[in-house]
């Protein structure tokens, strides 16, 4: 229905939805009249889903400088929302890369690009760039320690590890490392999960190995060997 002005050569004009046309008297009725639910009642700088979807969005852009999104519950992208994880992801590998991080003013200095915190706010770890590499890197602040001693009896830890070689079951890859249940008896901080470890719809929860945590050990052993190397050295002259 088309509303015009009198007289008939003045251009038409739009009604107002408080005037009618909903069946409605107020504007906010005739929003719930229309089904535009509550984001055609938020202001353009404060606009919140508290319940539903939306969905057919081509792109998600947050424009103003320093602004920040917050998203509560779970995030699907590529991909519905999944119940046990807070961002999940999918994407066509072998078409496009799944996340991009760059920075856009400087490759040399700021904090990292992905930074890890624990509940109380203490950041305990970093993903960095700079032009050319990219630094993985755990908190390890003196200022956080205490009771530091020096590493002892690595050799002997190093002495009962099991390198092994192995094919992947998925790829028939060939891989070399450790199994992850046997190095959690030896280094546990090493290891993450528990061996037999299932999901809640009976999937595997695999365990995980971080080599880097093998290191200090490692360095430990090779420094008790030379003292050993030296030791002997030191007879024959």
């Amino acid at each position: 229905m088309t509303i015009s002005t009198y007289p008939p050569q003045h251009a038409a004009v739009p009604m107002k939805i408080a005037e009618g046309g909903t069946s409605a008297t107020t504007a906010a009725q005739a929003r719930t009249n229309l089904e535009l639910g509550s984001m055609a009642q938020q202001d353009a700088h404060a606009v919140a889903i508290t319940g539903g979807s939306a969905t057919g969005l081509t792109s998600l852009q947050v424009l103003a400088a320093g602004a920040t999104t917050h998203i509560l519950g779970t995030l699907g992208v590529g991909t519905p929302p999944h119940a046990g994880r807070v961002i999940n992801l999918v994407f066509r590998k072998d078409l496009q890369d799944g996340m991009i991080m760059q920075p856009s003013v400087t490759d040399t200095m700021g904090g990292g690009n992905i930074t890890f915190m624990n509940v109380a706010g203490t950041i305990i770890g970093r993903i960095s760039t700079d032009a050319t590499t990219t630094t993985y890197a755990t908190t390890s602040d003196v200022r956080l320690k205490t009771a530091i001693e020096k590493l002892v009896g690595s050799l002997d830890v190093i002495r009962v590890l099991n390198p092994v070689s192995f094919l992947w079951k998925a790829t028939d890859a060939y891989g070399e490392g450790f199994r992850a249940d046997e190095l959690q008896q030896v280094i546990p901080q090493a290891v993450t999960g528990e061996p037999d470890a299932l999901n809640e719809d009976g999937s595997i929860r695999p365990q995980g190995v971080d080599y880097g945590k093998l290191v200090p050990r490692l360095v430990g052993a090779i420094q008790e060997l030379l003292v050993r190397v030296e030791a002997l050295e030191a007879r024959l002259v």
